[in-house]
């Protein structure tokens, strides 16, 4: 596997497009674009494939970093520790650039690096390093069926079972471990999703989502969306009066493919 000559955590799974792990490099760097692909809680291998092959067909490399329990549970240590570790390989890989498709709660693990790259450019905004690159190299965010904080304890309940009466406990399980961990636990995800709200780096943004998702609050997306507008930020569309969570690219596959293009299009990429 590719992943394995970059020494790269057990969550995390790198694919090229030339199914090439001896990258060769011209000038030190990789000469192709890099995803990052955040993928949702629980997501199987089978279901993320689809998304790799997308990506790869088209000359991406895909560094895919899967959402595990532990960064729901600890996430100021599973997914700090995540986000140093992407950091490391993006400084080792030199990609061209950086796109960023992230899917329901894995979203957070993106603005956990956002998080730790903005921290470092508050001290080093001028420099070089390789932090301020891998910054700089992030184009534009791609994010499917986005989470909030309000749509956590009942969608984790949704996640694991379709039984009504679990969903109702685990969702008290969960509002009751937020409760207890309050400090370190529940100000981090506040913490990210303000992150998320303010966009600090402008980054351009498309957005999928449907009106009926059973997971994702449509009252909670549309302020997200409304509040990226009122600070004129390049913010993209499209949202289906039926689909499901996470899954409009397998039900509406042309749709989703054609606004991708259009996007990166527009962005020139």
């Amino acid at each position: 596997m590719a992943s394995n000559a970059f020494d790269l955590p057990s969550n995390f799974q790198l694919r090229t497009c030339d199914n090439d792990p001896q990258r060769t490099t011209t000038n030190g760097k990789s000469g192709r674009p890099l995803v990052l692909l955040y993928s949702w809680f629980l997501a199987k291998d089978f279901h993320l494939e689809k998304y790799r092959n997308f990506w790869t067909s088209r000359g991406y490399d895909i560094l895919t970093i899967r959402t595990r329990p532990i960064d729901m549970i600890a996430p100021s240590w599973a997914m700090s520790g995540s986000a140093i570790k992407i950091r490391e390989f993006v400084a080792k890989y030199q990609p061209n650039y950086l796109l960023v498709h992230g899917f329901c709660g894995g979203n957070f693990q993106f603005m956990e690096l956002l998080n730790q790259l903005l921290m470092i450019e508050a001290d080093r905004y001028d420099s070089e390093d390789d932090d301020m690159v891998t910054l700089r190299s992030i184009k534009c965010f791609i994010a499917d069926s986005i989470t909030t904080l309000e749509d956590t304890p009942e969608g984790i309940g949704k996640v694991l079972t379709k039984n009504r009466m679990l969903q109702l406990l685990i969702k008290g399980l969960v509002l009751t471990y937020i409760r207890l961990t309050h400090s370190f636990v529940m100000k981090r995800f506040i913490k990210l999703e303000q992150l998320l709200k303010e966009n600090p780096k402008r980054l351009s943004t498309l957005i999928f989502y449907s009106t009926d998702d059973h997971i994702s609050s449509l009252e909670q997306t549309t302020q997200l969306i409304e509040g990226w507008k009122s600070r004129q930020l390049d913010v993209r569309i499209k949202c289906w009066k039926s689909s499901h969570h996470v899954r409009h690219y397998r039900l509406h596959k042309e749709e989703y493919v054609y606004e991708v293009e259009t996007f990166l299009k527009e962005l020139q990429l």
